[in-house]
């Protein structure tokens, strides 16, 4: 009663100039309240256990370490200084893109100058738990240029060059064990060696999977200058705010009238695309409700590796490609494949929006589009980019769930129990026997037939 007494006298207090300002902080506060409300459920799919990695922040000198070896790898061509900073499906996607340069004779030469005021690094503390996986995202700005050149005469091809432009780091580490935990191997009992992301016995020669138990690169984008965006957004939001003020004490009926006008349509379009969001993360939610413990950045990592070694493959050999897919859509896509000569140099996604996750039969199924740019070049050198947003949908068996393991564990071939790689094999290379990768990890269930360059 008391409650319902001071809201009539709050009401009551209000005049009628005061309705426009006070609608203009409503709708602030709801697209605050949105945002916030997004940002959480479509990050956290679940609560997992508890974190036992200790601190979580990245080491600068680690970070930088890694920034330094990446933007050389292009122009060097060797992997080694950055192998056991990537993610396995990092490190692959990076592999095929610097084997097409070196095929090609091209380098790939960048230079980055960061921001000093804004780069001014102290480790990051905010680390989002994504199943089975923290995830953290290192934010730089800086001037980028990325310089394509031949690499015998020196001749400069193509050159992108990025003011004011996000440098973007996506770092990936489990948060189920530490490291320490990992020491023996199962086979032998010899003590195991990290490569990469993986452990090594180089008695026996097992290769275990380990979870991610360090911060690895997951994803590098570089993104351009989005200020004049937010410049309008904030212009805007102070405008609609003067305006009130000015309404109030004018008394401007017209004037507030606009206002109102104005703000009603924002939380409209701001209702509808904000139902958009929540509609396009509930495949991952139903994704998660099955498989508690799943990453929605490491599924989103194993879209990138398929997509880009299947474009990879149709202009090298689809072969690379057949153990990823389902045998009628590897048939359908090797039928209608015609080799040009022009190869995918590089594959920038965009963004990957989620459509439908359903489970049929023994099968997991998710469907989903994909945006992004790539850049093309033939051996004369001639360059064509194109932006492309195409459809897909990936399947695993429905058993295929995601494993929390309290050692390192060995993926191993159900015919002989030797160890298998699933993102380069599809073989097992003891007793040549195939395997389904689909009893372990996301594959190819459907994908653009023939591929317009």
């Amino acid at each position: 009663m008391e409650l319902l007494i001071a809201s009539q006298s709050f009401l009551s207090g209000i005049s009628p100039e005061m309705i426009p300002l006070l609608l203009t902080f409503a709708t602030l506060f709801f697209y605050v309240a949105a945002v916030l409300y997004i940002a959480f459920t479509s990050i956290t799919l679940s609560s997992g256990e508890n974190s036992k990695q200790g601190d979580s922040g990245i080491p600068k000198d680690f970070r930088e370490q890694f920034i330094n070896a990446y933007n050389k790898v292009f122009s060097t061509f060797n992997m080694k200084p950055m192998e056991d900073m990537l993610t396995e499906f990092m490190h692959y996607s990076t592999l095929n893109t610097v084997k097409v340069l070196e095929k090609l004779g091209i380098k790939k030469e960048v230079t980055v100058k960061f921001d000093p005021e804004f780069d001014k690094y102290k480790g990051l503390g905010l680390v989002i738990k994504d199943g089975k996986n923290d995830m953290a995202l290192d934010v730089s700005k800086c001037d980028y240029i990325e310089t394509y050149s031949d690499e015998r005469t020196n001749k400069k091809l193509y050159r992108r060059v990025l003011k004011k432009a996000s440098y973007n780091i996506e770092f990936l580490k489990s948060n189920q064990q530490l490291e320490s935990d990992i020491k023996h191997c199962m086979n032998c009992g010899d003590v195991l060696t990290r490569s990469g992301n993986f452990f090594d016995c180089k008695s026996c020669g097992a290769h275990y999977d380990s979870e991610l138990l360090r911060w690895s690169a997951s994803n590098v984008t570089v993104e351009p200058n989005s200020q004049p965006a937010s410049n309008f957004m904030f212009v805007l939001v102070l405008g609609l705010v003067i305006l009130g003020l000015a309404e109030m004490i004018t008394k401007n009926k017209p004037l507030g009238l606009a206002i109102i006008g104005i703000d009603v349509f924002l939380i409209v379009i701001g209702v509808l695309y904000f139902g958009w969001v929540i509609k396009s993360i509930q495949p991952y939610k139903q994704m998660a409700a099955h498989d508690p413990k799943s990453s929605r950045m490491v599924f989103n990592k194993r879209v990138y590796y398929l997509i880009r070694t299947l474009e990879m493959a149709r202009d090298f050999d689809l072969t690379m490609i057949k153990p990823f897919m389902k045998k009628d859509l590897y048939d359908k896509i090797k039928q209608n494949n015609e080799y040009d000569d022009f190869y995918v140099v590089d594959l920038t996604f965009k963004k990957i929006i989620p459509l439908k996750y359903r489970i049929e039969g023994e099968k997991q199924i998710i469907e989903f589009k994909v945006k992004y740019d790539q850049l093309l070049m033939n051996p004369r050198k001639k360059i064509k980019k194109s932006t492309q947003k195409r459809r897909y949908a990936f399947y695993k068996s429905v058993n295929a769930m995601t494993k929390i393991n309290a050692s390192a564990q060995a993926i191993v071939c159900p015919g002989c129990g030797a160890n298998i790689n699933l993102t380069t094999e599809g073989i097992c290379t003891y007793c040549n026997a195939s395997y389904d990768v689909a009893n372990f990890d996301w594959v190819f269930y459907d994908a653009p037939i023939e591929m317009t360059k």
